[in-house]
C-alpha cells in the first residue's frame, strides 16, 4: 500500500465537537451580559471564580489565578517571585516559544538547560548551569509532552542551590512522578486551557500555588484594578476591603 492510497475517515486537524452542556453554559454567560469577572460583586456568581476554586482543588493547591494564557501565567509567576532585569531564569532548551518569551517579558535572561537522550531535562547539565549562573535563582521547568524527568533529583538540586522551582504544566495535567502529581513540586505551577490542551477553553491559563504572597502578587499583576474581593481564591488579606 502506497502513501497515496491512505485515507482517513476523520480530519485529524479538526477539533472535537463541544458538549452541548458547554455550549449552553457559554450562552448563559453571554446572555447575562456579565462578561468580565469584575462585574460580579459576589465571587460565587462568577464562572471564573468557580473555575479557580475547582481547579485549585483538583491540583491540591490553596490558590488559583485564571488569566488569558499559560504564557501570561508563567510571566505572573516570575514577576511574583521578583524576577526582573539582571535576573537569569533556568529553562529547558527543549520547550515552546511562550516559555522563554515569558522570561524575556519579565526582563530576565533565559539560561538554557539541554535535554538528555530521552528528551527530558538533562539533570547533569542543570547542576552545571546552576553552578555557572549564580544570577539564575529560578528554574522554569517544562514537562514537555507530559513527560516527566526525575523530580526528586530536580527538587534536591534546587534546594541544595537555593533555586526556586516553577513548573510549566501546559502539557502535564494528570502526569505524575512517583505517584505525586506534576504541579505540586514547585512553589507554583502553570497550566494551559488552550484548544489543544487537556482543558479546552479556546484559550486561557491558570497559575496555582500555596504561597500567600505569590498568590496575592499574581492577582494584582493580572490586572485586578483593586477589586480583589472578586477573587475567591486569593489570600484573605488580599480579599479584605481594608
Amino acid at each position: 500500500m502506497t502513501s497515496e492510497s491512505l485515507t482517513f475517515a476523520k480530519d485529524w486537524g479538526a477539533p472535537d465537537a463541544l458538549p452541548e452542556a458547554s455550549v449552553a453554559a457559554a450562552l448563559d454567560v453571554i446572555r447575562s451580559a456579565r462578561l468580565h469577572r469584575y462585574q460580579h460583586a459576589d465571587p460565587s456568581t462568577s464562572e471564573v471564580s468557580h473555575l479557580e476554586s475547582e481547579f485549585a482543588t483538583i491540583c491540591n493547591r490553596k490558590y488559583c489565578c485564571a488569566v488569558n494564557s499559560c504564557g501570561s501565567a508563567l510571566f505572573l509567576a516570575l514577576k511574583g517571585l521578583g524576577v526582573s532585569s539582571g535576573s537569569g531564569v533556568l529553562v529547558n532548551a527543549h520547550t515552546l516559544t511562550p516559555v522563554p518569551s515569558a522570561i524575556v517579558h519579565a526582563q530576565a535572561t533565559p539560561v538554557f538547560v539541554e535535554s538528555d537522550e530521552m528528551g527530558l531535562l538533562d539533570l547533569r547539565h542543570l547542576a552545571s548551569q546552576v553552578s555557572a549562573h549564580p544570577e539564575a535563582r529560578v528554574l522554569l521547568l517544562s514537562h514537555m509532552r507530559g513527560r516527566v524527568c526525575d523530580m526528586e533529583e530536580v527538587v534536591r538540586i534546587c534546594e541544595r542551590s537555593g533555586v526556586v522551582l516553577v513548573e510549566d504544566c501546559a502539557h502535564a495535567l494528570g502526569s505524575a512522578w512517583g505517584g505525586r502529581p506534576c504541579g505540586t513540586f514547585g512553589v507554583a505551577a502553570c497550566f494551559s486551557a488552550q484548544t489543544n490542551k487537556l482543558v479546552n477553553a479556546g484559550e486561557g491559563g491558570l497559575l496555582v500555588t500555596d504561597d500567600d504572597v505569590l498568590a496575592a502578587r499574581a492577582v494584582l499583576h493580572s490586572g485586578s484594578y483593586g477589586f480583589c474581593l472578586t477573587h475567591a481564591r486569593a489570600p484573605p488579606e488580599v480579599r479584605s476591603p481594608s
